[in-house]
């Protein structure tokens, strides 16, 4: 079992807002999705997640569900079958669907490190002043 204070890899799924005459729907699924992550974090099988609502500002994204844990319980939620049948419903109900893999914490020092060798091999160094900054932090 991955280590549950380990919240380096995440997902974020996101969307516009329900499809006209599916709103109900829709409602329902952000319901059953909570309760879905809900009983993972009680299992330990994600470290934690968050529902963020946004208020009205005329863009592209007016919710969230931000899934936190290890690489590995990340990996293993991409996989789950409950996991499909929620993207799968929602595909049907949310315009403007979106999941994105995330990184934070001690991925994007992992990432930076990667992204540093990189630039480094192609013989730039912006990069590396930027890493060597952010283990300082």
């Amino acid at each position: 079992m991955a280590d549950t204070k380990d919240l380096s890899a995440g997902l974020f799924i996101g969307w516009k807002q329900g499809f006209l005459g599916r709103e109900d729907f829709a409602i329902g699924l952000l319901h059953e999705a909570t309760q879905f992550f809900t009983k993972l974090q009680g299992a330990r099988e994600i470290g934690s997640f968050d529902v963020v609502m946004l208020h009205p500002y005329g863009g592209d994204l007016n919710g969230f569900f931000l899934v936190r844990g290890a690489a590995e319980q990340i990996d293993a939620l991409s996989r789950h079958e409950g996991y499909h049948s929620i993207v799968g419903k929602a595909m049907f109900c949310l315009d403007g669907f979106r999941t994105i893999p995330t990184l934070s914490g001690a991925g994007i020092s992992t990432a930076l490190r990667s992204a540093a060798a990189a630039c480094t091999a192609a013989g730039t160094k912006g990069i590396v002043e930027l890493v060597t900054a952010s283990k300082k932090v």
